[in-house]
């Protein structure tokens, strides 16, 4: 009897003090928002991107469909995003946990936010495909080319600056 009244104390103080200073119970209401939000990012995908893409094909202007075509990977990440932070905001960590918590919620915005950009020059170039009276088509897609790049290098200096 002594070793399931051991068992069972033991587990009631895994159960309270959990992982990181957070009781199981509040770990699992976090996973639960986290996936609340995974489910709604099939949503987006499936049914909001669905219909505005269908939106886009009934009209004769390409850029449109340029845009969706382009905003399909940064909207479905933006409820990952929300879901984390949303789920981090409630649990309660410590201090040192915290500003680790934080720096990820940074870094995921800052990937969105860099994503968005580095997605929205397609449809600008779409917009200012009548540079080519001015300049070649190889320079003009030379020039968005080193654009994207430019973003992806300082996108990925902002998310190295969270690291110090």
């Amino acid at each position: 009897m002594e070793i399931f009244e051991n068992f069972s104390a033991l587990f009631l103080d895994v159960w309270k003090k959990g992982i990181l200073g957070i009781d199981i119970f509040q770990i699992l209401i976090g996973l639960g928002i986290f996936l609340i939000f995974l489910l709604f990012r099939g949503f987006i995908s499936k049914v909001i991107i669905r219909r505005l893409e269908n939106i886009a094909k009934r009209t004769t202007n390409k850029l449109d469909d340029t845009f969706v075509e382009a905003m399909k990977g940064p909207a479905r990440f933006l409820p990952i995003v929300i879901g984390f932070f949303i789920a981090s905001y409630y649990l309660e960590f410590s201090p040192q946990a915290q500003a680790f918590i934080d720096n990820v919620n940074k870094t995921l915005i800052t990937i969105l936010i860099f994503w968005l950009l580095h997605q929205f020059i397609q449809p600008v170039a779409y917009l200012l495909g009548g540079l080519e009276k001015i300049l070649t088509r190889e320079l003009i897609n030379w020039i968005f080319k080193a654009l994207k790049i430019l973003i992806i290098i300082l996108g990925a200096a902002a998310v190295l600056d969270y690291g110090e």
